[in-house]
């Protein structure tokens, strides 16, 4: 269907659509109200569109970043419709080579004119003719007019193609990375082009919309540029000076003049229903309010200059990045945001989250009367308080120590460690260490192990939790009995373990996973990691507590339990006495 659909449309309606006007007299006039230069016809940029890794020809497609993708040239207007394109080059072509293959360069340089002496905005990747002006070197930079006609075509220029292929790549988010053969790619680009034009309405545009779309370097030693291979008289210098010289009248004047920046009043990006708010949140609107009020302190800004992302749209960007778990790049698509913008959004959030609400919701309940009997009625043991589990949450290869992050199963992550409740609620949560530390070492380094080492306790009649084999076996702390098995009491006594712990970890979890789908793997840092595992945690009990989980009770997140690594440590060194003998109890509770 694909290859059926982009070849139609690319055949029957390319030619006629991606064009420029017939009267280009109002394409003039606004580029000329941009930054006053004049005869402006095109704003001409380069833009590397990723693939995958191709099966031929790979270093062909290996571009200036070391991704694999294909360049692609446009000529963008001030109605922010493409009049011109090309994608037929490998990554590895430079923007200059690109443009001096194109059939718009053999036109332009034939004399075919869209109007008398109209020219074309480039930047400094380019070459300079007289229909294409670009940047004058920064060798000038001392004279004021240079300054001032610098200035002025970086805001003709620079604004219309990053508006112009943010709101493309917003529109048609297949063009942040092509899964297709780079045959198919420049076809699928031009028509993703065709329907742009097609479907442009006024109702598109928001100001705040902008790709992060990285501007080709500007070369100041212009005489690195190889461009020998240009053929016929370049007359661009005479051209470039003839409009710098138009920034040296007075009657100029108003145009050098650095224009206040105008924003339009920013899109709510959430749809105002209550389901889509869910979907894309996790959390209900309500739960959105009530958190609002406690940190909305923290995510305001002291001045209204450059138009700052309010408290409501800081929260909702992070919690849909958070719930959907795409890249920053997509989300700031979604959003009407910058990728950089919703990194700071992010932190901010986070960080906002943890230090006013973590200790607060993350917590045993005031009564653990409850929790116990809960615990019991599932296996029959009493006095349990939580089930400990610790989880291992995926993370990008780090930039330093790598070794450190690489877990059992060949993965870099970070090590967390949960004390679950009967209710599927948090009580306590540690995260942030490296995936290579054991278990047993992340429990006895917790702030848990020493308050219950020091005699603290949730359930003041000696109260329990349950964990695996890979824990120590302590008073307060019981796991399955691994020696005995062929007694019935001992068989009794894990079976009810088992049936007690590990559904509770298990639906826990995989809810959280479920409902925050960042945690499957977290694109961030290690030390940051651990900070949205934390908030993730907050934010779960703070929707259960608000009884707005909608989460099917039949959903599970498929969590591999930890392995019981046998080899790594001997079990007897972790039995404490007082833990021997509390087991024991347990044990012969089931024997009557």
């Amino acid at each position: 269907c694909l290859h059926a659909v982009v070849e139609a449309i690319n055949d029957i309606k390319f030619d006629e659509i991606v064009s420029w006007p017939t009267d280009c007299t109002s394409v003039v006039a606004q580029f000329q109200a941009m930054g006053g230069i004049t005869l402006v016809v095109g704003a001409l940029e380069g833009v590397l569109v990723n693939i995958d890794t191709p099966r031929a020809n790979k270093e062909h497609y290996l571009d200036r970043k070391g991704k694999h993708s294909i360049n692609c040239m446009v000529v963008c207007g001030p109605d922010h419709k493409f009049y011109y394109v090309s994608a037929e080059s490998p990554g590895s072509e430079d923007d200059a080579s690109v443009l001096c293959q194109s059939t718009l360069f053999q036109r332009m340089e034939e004399g075919w004119q869209l109007v008398p002496n109209g020219i074309l905005l480039g930047d400094s990747a380019y070459p300079l003719r007289s229909w294409l002006i670009r940047p004058k070197s920064t060798d000038f930079y001392e004279e004021e007019k240079v300054q001032h006609f610098n200035m002025a075509l970086e805001q003709t220029r620079k604004p219309v193609v990053e508006r112009s292929l943010g709101i493309l790549k917003r529109k048609f988010p297949c063009l942040n990375h092509l899964r297709v053969d780079p045959l198919l790619g420049p076809a699928l680009f031009l028509c993703c082009l065709t329907l742009h034009n097609l479907t442009l309405t006024d109702d598109d545009l928001d100001d705040d919309v902008r790709d992060n779309i990285e501007d080709n370097d500007i070369i100041d030693e212009l005489d690195e540029i190889d461009f020998a291979y240009l053929v016929g008289g370049n007359n661009g210098e005479a051209k470039q000076q003839e409009l710098i010289n138009l920034f040296d009248s007075e009657s100029n004047a108003n145009n050098n003049v650095i224009r206040r920046k105008c924003y339009n009043e920013r899109i709510d990006f959430m749809i105002d229903n209550e389901f889509t708010l869910n979907e894309n949140c996790r959390i209900s609107a309500h739960t959105i309010e009530l958190l609002l009020k406690d940190i909305g302190h923290r995510l305001g800004h002291t001045t209204r200059r450059n138009n700052p992302l309010s408290e409501k749209h800081q929260l909702l960007t992070s919690l849909y990045w958070m719930g959907k778990g795409d890249t920053m790049t997509e989300v700031s698509t979604m959003t009407s945001t910058s990728s950089s913008s919703v990194s700071r959004c992010l932190h901010a959030v986070v960080e906002a989250i943890n230090d006013i609400k973590f200790d607060e919701i993350v917590s045993w309940p005031t009564d653990c009367t409850s929790v116990v009997a809960q615990f019991q009625a599932m296996g029959g043991i009493p006095l349990v308080v939580g089930a400990l589990e610790g989880v291992l949450v995926n993370i990008d290869t780090p930039r330093a120590n790598k070794e450190h992050y690489l877990d059992r199963k060949g993965k870099h992550s970070i090590n967390c460690m949960v004390v679950c409740g009967p209710d599927y609620k948090f009580y306590y949560a540690n995260a942030g260490w490296p995936g290579s530390e054991e278990d047993q070492r992340v429990f006895r380094r917790s702030s848990l192990f020493r308050s219950m080492e020091e005699g603290w306790q949730p359930f003041p009649n000696n109260g329990v939790l349950l964990g695996d084999s890979a824990y120590p076996q302590l008073s307060w702390l019981i796991r399955p009995k691994r020696t005995n098995l062929d007694e019935e009491k001992v068989q009794l006594f894990n079976n009810a373990h088992e049936k007690t712990r590990k559904p509770v970890v298990e639906r826990s979890l995989g809810i959280l996973k479920q409902k925050f789908m960042c945690l499957n793997q977290l694109r961030v840092e290690p030390g940051f990691a651990g900070n949205i595992f934390k908030c993730c945690v907050t934010l779960h009990n703070l929707s259960c507590n608000s009884d707005d989980d909608d989460v099917d009770d039949d959903i599970r997140d498929k969590i591999e339990d930890d392995v019981i690594i046998v080899d790594a440590y001997d079990m007897d060194n972790f039995e404490e006495a007082g833990g021997v003998v509390r087991q024991e109890e347990m044990i012969n509770y089931f024997a009557y």
